[in-house]
């Protein structure tokens, strides 16, 4: 999971497909125009999040999901 910043909706989403390749991975959130969070199974991600920076995005945060186990 990630927020893309400074790409557009469309460069995100057709990143999305391309990284798709390597497992699921989609918008998960629009956040604004300028902040899109992706969200999917890791090989696809970090894919993605790869893609992203080589197309020009200004900024990738990454996003980790901590899970509390009872």
């Amino acid at each position: 999971m990630a927020a893309i910043l400074g790409m557009d909706r469309k460069d995100v989403e057709k990143t999305c497909l391309e990284a798709a390749k390597n497992g699921i991975v989609a918008p998960a959130n629009y956040n604004s125009p300028d902040q899109i969070v992706i969200a999917g199974e890791k090989a696809a991600d970090e894919k993605a999040i790869e893609l992203a920076k080589s197309r020009g995005a200004k900024k990738i945060i990454p996003l980790v999901f901590h899970r509390t186990v009872p």
